[in-house]
């Protein structure tokens, strides 16, 4: 009977979810509409089912409004499962067949094998007493956290390829950077984006000489595929390390809602999408802070200390501004623990490999000491002078930290270094203050932003204080510590819902843009020399020869920048001696510059653009060559370039 009645429910759940889902279908079909209708049919079946299943399935009566609030809370959580499981086959049907109607038998799908999985999840965790809720577990913690993370993933990946017309595409154009770059050293053993010139584009030296090896190994088509993939397995690696950290020195198992909380907050999906280090960095920064803590048990230990020395290089190696982890932890060990040794090989170690690479790469390539990346992202064309610099540093500083997320860790890190000093915590007083001295650097020499990428590693060192704090003071009351979630998730709800939605959408947005231009290229002037400003996908994808107007690609260029001689008599003499036939750029990074011998033939435009650093990108062409570029532009522009983008052709008639 329960069984019948649990299918009905069901089906009625169904029903109130396609219904809303074709309602919103009627009131809205534009651009994203099959997401605004799920999200509405989602709402809608929730509600519906949450008064069925409480009344006749589980026959549960609040106590009050109070208690009625945080069954739906549960409840609604748990629904998270079955959300993805139906979003994600829906999604799948909508992509792989063309009849319109298909995305509704798999909704249909998904939530039959969801509603399964939910009434286990609400049987276990939400409608049971006050004394069983701390005793619930569902398998191991951990797995429970893997499994969404993955489910959440794969979910995100089709509703991408779906918006790519199923080409997979990174959500910025910096990942093909570094896959150019590890293309030419695989490829021709030169540290290069083009494989004509040196050039030092790559902001992670040691991402490159991780990828490399994928790259012999797998080739330049499947090789697209391992950054992503790298990167989920780092973030696995890092949830893994994060629960080993808690149960070691809690002495109780971390619950999946704050692994979960970890995967939204950083948040994971915008850094696998984001193809780079990041998820990399996160992980050697967790290695280190976990025996950096084994150190504060034991600060005796050699073999302890060896492995701090040992990671440390790769810890700034792969990310430079992470010297300042380095550095503030040296300093808590030279001034707390009187161990000037081991301060001083930390720092000695740190800048190791740094300091190798930029010796190769100054006296051997030719380049400058630290990436051209660093270098073109930190001039300024002006040298400034120290009072200048300082008001820029500070607000800078202030800027970055008036961000919410920013606000929100700093307090409660501020809150749990007094309390663990009031407590006797010491290892917590030491890894609060190693955190707040590492994020205020980062806050006034580093940035924030673009999917939040570069303040990733300090969320997650930040939230692992935080519940490292919870476990050793507290007996966890899962119920509470859901609330407490809640009322910090505004400062975190730019991660959590638009990072994943900036990710995918964006996808798009370098798929019309980066990548197209890199099939016309390809198909056109695939041995051409061509300036640009975005050079990730144009060079991974073709073997032109590039002059970047920007500076990542081109020293030449950095240099002028930062002698202060970027001139557009320099740009033209630059033009002229690489024998560029195309100039593509975004004409708003170059407002004052003037291009002698070339004429504008074309533009392509973007919608909803998130993530490029333009919506329109324009096409130069050299005046010798005007008319045979612009047949070429006009060829591609027909027959390959995606509806959605806006072209507009130049009336170059003389």
């Amino acid at each position: 009977m329960l069984a019948i009645k649990y299918t009905i429910f069901a089906g009625v759940s169904t029903l109130f979810n396609l219904l809303f889902q074709y309602l919103s279908f009627f009131v809205y079909s534009d651009f994203g509409s099959l997401y605004v209708a799920m999200f509405f049919g989602t709402l809608a079946g929730l509600i519906a089912k949450y008064i069925l299943d409480k009344k006749f399935i589980f026959y549960h009566t609040p106590k009050d409004k109070k208690d009625e609030a945080k069954k739906f809370a549960l409840y609604s959580l748990m629904g998270v499962f079955t959300t993805i499981i139906f979003w994600g086959t829906e999604i799948a049907f909508n992509v792989l067949s063309q009849d319109p109607n298909a995305k509704y038998l798999g909704a249909v799908i998904g939530l039959s094998i969801g509603y399964v999985i939910k009434y286990f999840l609400d049987k276990r965790f939400v409608f049971i007493y006050k004394e069983e809720i701390n005793k619930c577990t569902l398998g191991s913690n951990l797995s429970i956290t893997i499994v969404f993370l993955l489910l959440f993933t794969i979910v995100s990946l089709i509703v991408s390829l779906n918006l790519t017309q199923g080409n997979f595409t990174y959500a910025l154009d910096d990942p093909y950077i570094h896959m150019s770059t590890v293309k030419h050293f695989a490829e021709q053993g030169i540290w290069s984006v083009d494989g004509n010139t040196y050039a030092s584009a790559s902001s992670s030296p040691l991402w490159v000489m991780i990828l490399t090896p994928f790259y012999l190994i797998f080739g330049a088509k499947f090789f697209v595929y391992i950054p992503f993939v790298l990167n989920i397995v780092f973030q696995i690696l890092s949830l893994r390390l994060i629960f080993q950290i808690v149960k070691k020195y809690t002495n109780h198992e971390l619950h999946y809602i704050f692994g979960i909380t970890i995967i939204l907050f950083t948040p994971f999906i915008a850094l696998s999408f984001g193809g780079m280090e990041h998820s990399l960095q996160i992980f050697l920064i967790l290695s280190f802070i976990n025996y950096f803590i084994a150190y504060i048990s034991e600060p005796n230990s050699k073999k302890i200390q060896r492995y701090l020395v040992v990671i440390a290089p790769l810890v700034v190696f792969v990310r430079y501004e992470d010297f300042a982890l380095i550095a503030v932890t040296a300093l808590v060990i030279f001034l707390y623990f009187k161990n000037w040794k081991l301060s001083f090989n930390l720092i000695l170690a740190s800048l190791s490999l740094v300091v190798i690479f930029g010796l190769w790469s100054h006296f051997v390539l030719n380049l400058g000491f630290v990436p051209s990346s660093i270098m073109a992202k930190s001039i300024i064309g002006d040298k400034l002078n120290i009072f200048s610099q300082i008001k820029s540093i500070l607000g800078k500083f202030i800027a970055n930290f008036l961000q919410p997320h920013i606000i929100a860790l700093c307090i409660l890190n501020a809150f749990i270094l007094i309390k663990s000093y009031l407590l006797n915590k010491k290892f917590l007083v030491i890894l609060t203050i190693i955190f707040i001295g590492t994020l205020f650097i980062h806050l006034a020499f580093a940035g924030l932003g673009w999917l939040y990428r570069y303040e990733a590693y300090l969320i997650v060192f930040g939230l692992l204080n935080i519940f490292i704090y919870i476990y050793s003071i507290y007996e966890v009351n899962i119920k509470w510590a859901f609330v407490g979630l809640l009322f910090i998730f505004p400062f975190f709800a730019k991660q959590v819902v638009l990072a994943p939605y900036t990710s995918i959408l964006g996808t798009k947005n370098i798929y019309e843009q980066q990548i197209q231009m890199a099939n016309f290229l390809h198909q056109q002037c695939d041995t051409c020399s061509i300036a640009a400003n975005d050079i990730g996908a144009i060079t991974y994808f073709t073997n032109i020869h590039l002059l970047d107007m920007f500076g990542l690609g081109s020293y030449e260029v950095i240099e002028h920048k930062k002698n202060g001689t970027y001139t557009n008599e320099v740009k033209n003499n630059l033009l002229k001696s690489k024998d560029v036939s195309f100039v593509i750029i975004y004409d708003n990074w170059f407002k004052d510059t003037i291009l002698d011998n070339y004429t504008k033939i074309a533009q392509w435009k973007i919608q909803h653009n998130k993530v490029c650093g333009g919506d329109a990108v324009s096409f130069y062409s050299r005046n010798d060559k005007l008319d045979e570029n612009l047949l070429k532009i006009k060829k591609y522009s027909k027959d390959r370039l995606p509806k959605d983008v806006i072209v507009n052709f130049m009336d170059v008639r003389k």
